[in-house]
């Protein structure tokens, strides 16, 4: 049934004794399989399929009279022949991802057909020549081959059959001079290199990337190779990768990015794509061994190992940025690292405990082995042992001896900051729930720092780093609460804030009165976006300004959810509705306006006043659609930073990527665009690929129902536009 589309399945389970309250069922990858020619003579070949012994390969092949094999860590050949006796051949067993040199007899050449197993492709480097098969992705080039091997690589070479000669590849070399062009599915490769490490082959895991709902084209170009990175930076690290892993990427309702190990699935949401070397950590940690874990070494693991990819990889954070963050994170966790085994106690402290396992993965690392160590813990973990067990067996001490050994580390490097409770109380006595503490560090700060949610008792509760901060109470997101305070602790509430100094001391008992009801001061305004048929749009960002010119609410920035709604809590008061709608690649598509019954519009001016006072507030439908296409020079080369305006120039406008492509978001109607070079100059769009010098001779763009793309807009000859 390989290649076979199956319409419907039914699978009967028959457990006996061994029954188990749930059974997973997973679909894999159906093996590849590869064909070479072999010729009278010497044949240099990959063997790609799973372990053997040379009698096999003598018996499938009639033809084949000796074989060759390289042993790395000797730097010489070892060898079996067919009339030779077991016990004088010095080979005696094919491994996969083995390079062979095969001598065959007779005049004919012969096909030879074996599958590709996974395992092939993650081959053991050794200083010097290496002789290894090539099971990664058929027909790769070079520099995409061995791009993981980076300066390790010293030289590389296959044997070509047919010329009787060596095809070669030098990194340093000029690519003109490289005669190793592509890489052939199970063929041979001689690789030199510097130093002993594991090279997972780009493909060989044979991976999938799947994506749900709309993605953005550079998204999907970006997430190949990243993919290939991620699994060949784990399989050098641990010599290990998970075959058969799906990488499900998109509109994934409720998750951020999770890994499901009983389908070897790692679903990503769109806005968590940075935490896919966190989920493939867990995906080696579970292929790799069985059986539960604490759940601070299996979340503090994977962040580690994480920060070192990302370190690799030459991202924004190092490992050492990863490091701070943890400790940073890890000072808010009051509770000790043994109340974190559980997924519920880990759960318990949000995303401040993964700051606290990482740091405990990390002393771990330092007193018990490192990296290596870690990974053979998971790698000896099974159902029937208890995962204290496996881990005093290979850490060579006891979980309880470890957590006092933390416990004083953590009480150096990251002792936990002081906490600040108390109550919120409404203007007739009663507690308030769900109202949002947050303090800030001066009165420029807009954001603040989080504080915390008031419990049905309207109480607080938040560990806050040392320093002096004006402490504020908002309804939702947007809405600052006037209250005030008999506390001597806190200076004269102004503006619904005031001062609080904290120190190293925890800081109880805290009374906070609202002067008014949250009723009263704060209104609910909801909309949705659409696309320009009316399909929701997730994912948009919504802003509300002040009519009266001051600083937006705090927090009041708010995102649409898969149905497209969005809501955001505000003072009473007139607002503007600002918005900024995606595009079909995801690029920044420029800022419109909430225009009422127009529902997006461009201008400020345009824009309708939202009244939170008002009795009845409208029904707020935005809907928009996108102007997109590309700038060349004469001569076809990309223009890049072109600012592209569609009619209007009082808006924040894209500008042009390197490729010279651009998309503008825009409501339904007539637009012309125009184009102005960093430099100044440019032009308007006059159609049919031309630049026009104004706007009478510019050929409108109508939007209706749905986007405009493709456009190409050629320069004059002489305009460079850079």
């Amino acid at each position: 049934m390989v290649g076979e589309t199956v319409e419907s399945l039914q699978i009967t389970l028959s457990t006996g004794a061994y029954a188990s309250p749930t059974t997973s069922a997973g679909c894999f990858f159906p093996p590849r399989m590869v064909t070479t020619t072999l010729r009278p003579g010497w044949n240099l070949a990959g063997w790609t399929a799973e372990g053997t012994d040379v009698e096999a390969l003598f018996e499938a092949n009639p033809a084949l009279e000796a074989i060759h094999a390289w042993d790395a860590g000797a730097q010489s050949f070892t060898r079996a022949t067919r009339d030779e006796t077991e016990s004088a051949a010095d080979l005696t067993t094919i491994a996969p991802g083995m390079g062979l040199w095969l001598h065959l007899g007779g005049e004919e050449p012969v096909t030879w057909t074996r599958p590709v197993a996974p395992e092939a492709g993650i081959v053991s480097l050794r200083p010097g020549w290496n002789l290894v098969a090539w099971g990664g992705r058929d027909e790769a080039a070079p520099e995409d081959a061995f791009a993981f091997l980076r300066e390790d690589l010293l030289a590389a070479a296959a044997w070509e059959s047919v010329a009787g000669e060596f095809r070669l590849h030098y990194p340093d070399a000029p690519p003109s001079t490289s005669t190793l062009q592509r890489l052939e599915l199970g063929e041979a490769l001689w690789l030199n290199v510097g130093v002993a490490r594991h090279w997972l082959q780009p493909g060989a895991a044979a991976s999938a990337v799947e994506f749900v709902g709309e993605v953005a084209p550079k998204t999907r170009a970006d997430l190949e190779p990243r993919v290939d990175d991620v699994l060949a930076f784990f399989g050098e690290r641990t010599g290990a990768f998970v075959p058969g892993i799906t990488f499900s990427v998109g509109d994934h309702p409720g998750v951020c990015a999770d890994y499901g190990h009983g389908f070897r699935m790692i679903r990503l949401w769109l806005g968590c794509l940075g935490a896919i070397a966190h989920e493939y950590a867990h995906a080696v940690q579970f292929t790799a061994g069985h059986g539960e874990s604490a759940a601070w070494l299996v979340e503090g693991v994977a962040e580690r190992w994480s920060d070192q990819y990302y370190d690799y990889a030459g991202d924004d954070a190092s490992e050492a940025d990863g490091r701070e963050h943890a400790i940073r994170n890890a000072r808010y966790v009051e509770v000790p690292l043994e109340e974190m085994e559980s997924h519920a106690g880990f759960r318990a402290q949000g995303a401040r405990g993964y700051g606290l396992a990482h740091l405990a993965a990390d002393w771990l690392a330092t007193i018990a082995g490192g990296d290596g160590a870690l990974f053979g813990y998971f790698d000896a973990r099974t159902n029937e042992e208890d995962w204290q067990v496996t881990f005093e067996r290979v850490f060579g001490m006891g979980v309880d001896d470890f957590y006092t050994s933390f416990a004083a580390h953590r009480a150096q490097v990251a002792p936990p900051y002081a906490t600040v409770e108390g109550v919120v109380l409404g203007p007739d006595g009663q507690p308030q729930e769900d109202v949002k503490v947050q303090y800030f560090s001066s009165e420029d700060d807009p954001f603040g720092l989080y504080g915390g949610r008031t419990d049905g008792e309207g109480r607080f509760n938040w560990a806050i780093e040392s320093g002096s901060y004006s402490i504020g109470l908002t309804r939702g997101d947007g809405c600052p609460l006037p209250w005030h305070t008999t506390d001597h602790r806190l200076g004269a509430v102004v503006e619904s804030r005031a001062s609080i100094d904290v120190g190293n001391v925890d800081i109880e008992g805290l009374t906070l009165t609202l002067s008014r009801s949250p009723a009263e001061v704060c209104r609910d305004v909801q909309g949705v976006v659409t696309d320009l048929v009316g399909n929701p749009t997730a994912g948009v960002f919504v802003t509300p300004l002040p009519a009266d010119g001051q600083r937006p609410p705090v927090f009041s920035q708010v995102t649409t959810d898969p149905s497209g709604t969005f809501v955001v809590t505000l003072r009473r008061g007139q607002y503007r509705l600002q918005v900024r709608p995606p595009t079909p690649s995801g690029a920044f598509g420029g800022r419109g306006y909430y225009g009422g019954e127009t529902g997006f519009v461009l201008r400020r001016s345009e824009a309708r006043l939202i009244d939170t006072r008002a009795g009845t507030l409208p029904e707020i439908v935005i809907a928009s659609g996108t102007i997109g296409g590309t700038i060349l020079t004469a001569d076809g080369q990309p223009v890049r930073g072109v600012a592209v305006y569609p009619g209007e120039r009082a808006i924040n406008s894209p500008t042009s990527d390197s490729r010279g492509r651009f998309e503008v978001s825009v409501p339904k109607g007539v637009h012309t665009l125009e184009l102005v070079c960093p430099q100044g100059g440019g032009g308007w769009f006059g159609g049919s690929g031309t630049l026009v010098a104004n706007r009478e001779q510019a050929t409108p763009s109508v939007v209706d129902t749905a986007d405009v793309t493709g456009i190409v807009i050629n320069l004059p000859a002489g305009v460079t536009c850079q």
